[in-house]
């Protein structure tokens, strides 16, 4: 049990795992900006949270089409982000995609607008308007570096087939 939690929580619900997509189109990056929570109206790359038995790579792009209206084509790990807030432990999952189909559109309220930026626009823009700056920069730093690790390192397993050793 971590120090300082209660025996009565559940520690299951203090780990979360999201999943974002760094959708690159010539030298510019697709960011949407956030319309909700502590993030609301900073920008961030387009994801969110990974639904129960859903694979990686497949909540990867329903989410960028979710938030940004555009279809992707998922080509690489960019990153695995780990980080601490006050109450949960996260692991952000970063995906490389092109973009297949689809223009730039919001809903005006999850996400209240989605753009293109220049990656050295983005070096220029203050830590105010990015989401999680610390880890946006570092994440921008690792797209910039060209290193990718294959999608195919992810293996998804149902519960039923899953092999205890």
């Amino acid at each position: 049990m971590p120090v300082g939690v209660s025996p009565r929580v559940n520690v299951r619900t203090l780990f979360r795992m999201t999943v974002s997509t760094a959708v690159i189109k010539g030298n510019k990056l697709l960011l949407v900006r956030e319309g909700k929570g502590s993030d609301r109206k900073q920008w961030n790359l387009p994801g969110g949270k990974v639904k129960l038995g859903e694979d990686l790579v497949e909540a990867a792009a329903r989410e960028t089409l979710e938030e940004s209206g555009c279809e992707v084509d998922i080509r690489g790990i960019t990153g695995i982000y780990c980080y601490d807030t006050e109450t949960i432990q996260r692991m952000r999952v970063v995906f490389t995609a092109d973009l297949i189909a689809g223009e730039p559109a919001c809903d005006g309220e999850e996400i209240l607008d989605v753009r293109w930026f220049g990656l050295n626009q983005l070096n220029k823009m203050a830590n105010k308007h990015l989401s999680k700056a610390p880890l946006f920069r570092r994440i921008l730093k690792d797209l910039r570096s060209g290193e990718r690790a294959p999608v195919s390192l992810i293996r998804h397993l149902s519960t039923s087939s899953a092999v205890v050793v």
